[in-house]
Formats: structure tokens, C-alpha cells, sequence
């Protein structure tokens, strides 16, 4: 093709109309390309702010909390030599029953920061919300006493006796330890015990094995005092591993009788020689030295087990 020539592109350069460039020596006229509009556009500084704005989804406020925050927003101003001003814009949330100034007072930028700081200050910090019992630790409070048929008394908020309290009820019911970290239990603490503060799992596995060393000392003392019956029993699982519980029963002074597991372990084989060895070592463990019966199925491995375990008695008495 040969060369194109406009009469009116002088004229429209002149007037600053760039919406069509004209090749007077190329073969068709080009449009102009707009990676530098585009590159201002992005090259332009964005808060977060906008990025929140845009989107719908970080106006939702699903948290319970936002009842008791009301949002604004915070705008900076960056003065730099030579150049304009930066402004920049902070979502923020400030409690409604804190008074004016910096208490209570929370970034809530969805992208960067979460809303457990302002829980955090509703349930334990915040002075002025009424919805928090506020109880003197030294108060007493009436409580039934079972050991005197249910009489009265005074009883004093105990965080030791509270957490022995939580222990125990994660053990009898079979709970496991991440049940104190639900958030159902959290809140029934809450508003049952405001003062009570609810371990974590970690935390409560540490009084779990205090208690449990407490226990089985307890349990130690009592059992060398009385004539204890033995009962046992192995079996093997659908894994294929091999078992074996040992059971000790024993009459208290009060003639109550009480019934403790004191070993239930994994067994290499269900020979007589190898159960025999297993109730030696844990009555050497539990210090137990008057055992009265041994109770046992009609399992041909249990009669060379009883034998065998009667021989080591009748060595240990003559020596």
C-alpha cells in the first residue's frame, strides 16, 4: 500500500487528541497503546482501605463482638520533602462503654488483624462492660456441705480446688483433653465462674499427671495395708496386639470393698511364663507383698502362670 496522508493530523496534534497516531511512512495507522495508563493506575499507592471497600465480603461482621465495638475510620496524613502529602486510611474499632482515648481501642483491618483482641477485652479487660459479675475473690459465698447432710456454709473462690475440679471431670467422664479449648465450655466457665480461668490442653495435662502421681502414691499406701485378690485376663485385638489387665481388689477398714486396675498393658505372647512375669514385676511396681487369690479362667496358659507365680511367693517368703 502506499503512503497515507490526513490533512486534518496535524490539526488534532495540535489540539492534544492522541486517540489515533498516523504512520506517514508505515502502512496503516496504529492505536496507541495504553501500558502507561494502566502502569499510573497501579503504580498509584492503595490502602487498605480500598482493598476492603472493594470487596463485600469484609463488610460482614459475623462476630458476636461487633455488639459491642463501633467501627470508623482512622486517616493519616505523611508529609515528605518534595513531594505531596501520603494519605493513609485505618480501619479501627472502639469499644462503646470505654470512655474517650486509646483504651479499648483495636485495629480491624480484615486482611491484617482478627477480632480476638476485642474479645479478648470484653471478657477480661473492659472495666465497663455491665455484663461482667464483678466479684471480690475474697467474698464467700454460701455452698451445701454433703458430709453434714447438706447444712450451710461459707465457702471461698478456690482456683486450685476449681482446676482439681475440671481435671477430675475430664477423667470420670472420658473427655478428651481439647474439650476445655471448645468454645461451648469456654463460655458456660464464663458466665458460671467469671473468675475462673480455663486452661488450655497443654495446661491441663500437666495437673493430669500431678494428680495422677498424687493418686497412685494414695493408692500405693493403701494397698500395702490390706490382704489383696488378684484377678487377670489376656486377650488379643483385631490389630493383632496381645493385652493384659491385671485387677486388685481389696476390704478397706470401714469393710468397703474397692476395686482398682493397677496395670493394663501389651503382652509379647500368651504363655504361662510370660503372664507369670508380667504380675511379678507389677506387684514389685505397686509394692504389693500380701496377695490372698489370684483369679483366672480355665486357659491352659493360666495354670503355668499360677505355678510359676507360686513359686516365686513361696521364694520370696523363705528369703
Amino acid at each position: 500500500m502506499g503512503k497515507l496522508r490526513f490533512k486534518s493530523s496535524k490539526k488534532r496534534a495540535q489540539e492534544g487528541d492522541s486517540s489515533l497516531v498516523v504512520s506517514l511512512t508505515g502502512t496503516s495507522p496504529s492505536i496507541p497503546d495504553r501500558a502507561e495508563e494502566d502502569v499510573t493506575q497501579a503504580g498509584a499507592p492503595s490502602s487498605s482501605s480500598d482493598k476492603v471497600s472493594n470487596n463485600p465480603r469484609a463488610d460482614r461482621k459475623c462476630s458476636w463482638v461487633w455488639e459491642h465495638f463501633k467501627e470508623y475510620k482512622d486517616v493519616k496524613v505523611n508529609k515528605v520533602k518534595g513531594q505531596e502529602d501520603i494519605v493513609e486510611e485505618f480501619r479501627r474499632a472502639k469499644c462503646i462503654y470505654c470512655p474517650k482515648g486509646p483504651l479499648g481501642d483495636y485495629a480491624c483491618d480484615s486482611y491484617k488483624n482478627g477480632t480476638q483482641g476485642m474479645i479478648r477485652h470484653i471478657n477480661k479487660s473492659c472495666k465497663y462492660y455491665p455484663g461482667r459479675r464483678a466479684i471480690d475473690k475474697n467474698q464467700k459465698v454460701l455452698a451445701g456441705d454433703k458430709s453434714k447432710g447438706n447444712s450451710m456454709k461459707m465457702v471461698a473462690f478456690n482456683p486450685d480446688e476449681v482446676m482439681k475440679a475440671c481435671v477430675e471431670m475430664v477423667v470420670v467422664d472420658e473427655l478428651p483433653f481439647s474439650f476445655v479449648e471448645k468454645q461451648g465450655f469456654r463460655h458456660f466457665c464464663h458466665v458460671a465462674v467469671p473468675m475462673f480461668k480455663v486452661p488450655c490442653r497443654k495446661t491441663l495435662v500437666k495437673h493430669f499427671l500431678t494428680l495422677y502421681d498424687k493418686t497412685k502414691k494414695k493408692l500405693k499406701t493403701d494397698l500395702a495395708h490390706y490382704r489383696v485378690c488378684l484377678t487377670t485376663d489376656t486377650w488379643t485385638s483385631v490389630q493383632n496386639f496381645n493385652y493384659m489387665v491385671l485387677t486388685a481388689h481389696f476390704i478397706d477398714d470401714k469393710w468397703e470393698m474397692h476395686k482398682r486396675i493397677i496395670n493394663f498393658c501389651t503382652i509379647s505372647n500368651h504363655s504361662g511364663i510370660s503372664i507369670g512375669l508380667l504380675i511379678e514385676s507389677c506387684l514389685l511396681q505397686w509394692g504389693i507383698s500380701k496377695v490372698l487369690t489370684i483369679t483366672v479362667d480355665n486357659a491352659a496358659a493360666n495354670k503355668c502362670a499360677i505355678e510359676f507365680f507360686r513359686s516365686k511367693l513361696n521364694k520370696r517368703d523363705q528369703s
